[in-house]
């Protein structure tokens, strides 16, 4: 389970490298800035989705998203017009890529404090630019620059990207980079577009759905929602952004996408498999946060075939504690070994969007074989007032099933305990390597039943042998922890222990 962490932790965190054009500086966040483009925008509240559903279109393979609740586009001509009103708000800039404004703000990330510049680059060539750098700089109040090379060496500036990499013309895509707050407090800061590439570039026809954005208990930003394919060509959703917008529309926060599914089938897929539930997660507290946008970068591609998986019905508790968990499982159909990506998304009884969360299953699933998988990162509800007293149902999906060519093997457990300190239950044992062959590690799943056979609990780990390859014949021990639903009786519950190994 360490190594499938791992690997989702690299896919969300967004290295942001860039150099010099149009510059654009800031001594304080409260200087006055140009306008980004006009797009329609949204107060910070969740927004009943039955009256205020907005509709988006994504020109080409990208587009920004801002809502207003009091003026959503509910037509073609609506949307019309707001692309008039953006026209008319950027008159004033040269017909090039430019940076129209840049903020910087300290997080409450305690001892990991960091301090965040962001901003938000225009478009306004006739083309799709791609390959877009900029220079920053970031300075204390006796002028020293505080920035650093990849050796660590004191510079004056950086290279770093815009969080899309591809930008349609009359569009914008935002921009973030994260400074160590050891190197010293900023003061100003300076940011300038210095190179792009133009691009052609395929229209797609998405909407972003049932959307909010919701701040957490510790000043954490969450925009959540689904993208829907509206056209009868597949879309493949190359990257996502989303910012937070002061009253006049400037980027105070930003991040690339913390979990949704890159691929969307044509309009009207019978799986569902048409949308995806996303979510954004920006470092807070952001007090000027008025509104929100959506950043897309997308193509059109060849329909995929959908993976012979099967998914069980997913079911949602909280436990004890009030956290926020899904359970399910997955039934391989297909005839090869696959490794499988699922992402959950979690809905109010009105449809709106809650969370969202991706994660691989366990293990590798061969033909024939099931698995439970659960969710238990669901930071956009647990860490919201009041988000969890909304929760009526849950959505899952394959994002992706890739075929595995590695042998496994399947384990037998012994020695197994059980204990329960309230909602929290405590299980080990020994994963025993009965195979004959040499093993690179072991994956233990421990799931829990009600009378009737329906998953209550799982959770898993991965245990190693004493010089990191388990022997044939090798008893290793394993324990890990289970946060069940409130009020389980253990003693109307049935325990099943799941062990495979992989052939080193």
């Amino acid at each position: 389970m360490l190594r499938q962490l791992l690997i989702l932790l690299l896919i969300a965190l967004f290295t942001v490298t860039s150099i010099a054009c149009n510059q654009v500086s800031a001594s304080s966040p409260d200087q006055e800035k140009p306008a980004v483009p006009g797009v329609v925008e949204a107060a910070i509240a969740p927004v009943e989705a039955e009256n205020n559903e907005p509709v988006y279109a994504v020109n080409e393979a990208l587009a920004q998203v801002k809502k207003k609740a009091s003026n959503r586009a509910e037509s073609s001509a609506e949307i019309g017009r707001a692309a008039a009103e953006s026209e008319a708000v950027h008159a004033d800039l040269p017909k090039d890529v430019v940076v129209t404004d840049v903020f910087g703000y300290q997080d409450t990330g305690g001892f990991f404090s960091y301090y965040h510049l962001v901003g938000n680059i225009y478009n306004g060539t006739d083309t799709a630019v791609t390959q877009v750098e900029l220079t920053i700089s970031i300075k204390d109040a006796s002028g020293q620059a505080l920035l650093k090379d990849d050796a660590d060496n004191p510079v004056d500036t950086v290279v770093i990207h815009p969080l899309l990499w591809t930008i349609q013309p009359g569009q914008s895509a935002p921009f973030a980079y994260l400074l160590n707050m050891e190197e010293g407090k900023p003061e100003t800061y300076e940011a300038s577009v210095a190179d792009f590439v133009p691009t052609d570039a395929k229209e797609v026809k998405v909407e972003v759905q049932n959307d909010q954005m919701v701040k957490g208990d510790d000043g954490t930003g969450y925009i959540v929602g689904e993208l829907v394919n509206l056209g009868e060509t597949a879309v493949e959703l190359n990257t996502m952004a989303g910012a937070a917008l002061d009253s006049d529309q400037h980027v105070v926060a930003a991040n690339s996408y913390a979990a949704m599914a890159g691929y969307l089938a044509p309009a009207g897929d019978a799986s569902g498999n048409d949308r995806t539930a996303f979510r954004i997660s920006m470092s807070g507290p952001v007090p000027t946060v008025k509104s929100w946008a959506v950043y897309l970068d997308a193509e059109p591609v060849r329909t995929e075939k959908a993976p012979n998986l099967e998914l069980s019905e997913p079911r949602i508790y909280l436990d004890e504690e009030g956290y926020t968990h899904l359970v399910g499982s997955v039934t391989n159909k297909a005839e090869g070994t696959v490794e499988v990506l699922i992402l959950a998304g979690l809905y109010a009884a009105d449809g709106t969007v809650l969370d969202a969360d991706s994660a691989y299953l366990p293990y590798a699933l061969e033909p024939g074989q099931s698995v439970p998988y659960h969710f238990n990162n669901f930071s956009g509800v647990d860490n919201v007032l009041d988000q969890s007293d909304k929760l009526d149902q849950a959505k899952v999906r394959v994002v992706s099933a890739l075929s595995n060519s590695y042998k496994h093997v399947s384990l037998e457990s012994r020695n197994e305990t059980q204990e329960q300190t309230g909602g929290s239950w405590h299980f080990s044992g020994e994963a025993v390597n009965n195979s004959g062959q040499r093993l690179s590690w072991a994956t233990v799943v421990v799931a829990v039943y009600d009378h009737q056979g329906q998953l209550l609990a799982t959770e898993d780990t991965d245990v190693y042998g004493e010089n990191s390859i388990i022997e044939p014949q090798e008893a290793t021990a394993y324990q890990l922890d289970l946060d069940m639903p409130a009020s389980v009786d253990p003693a109307k519950v049935t325990v099943k222990t799941y062990i495979q190994g992989l052939v080193n």
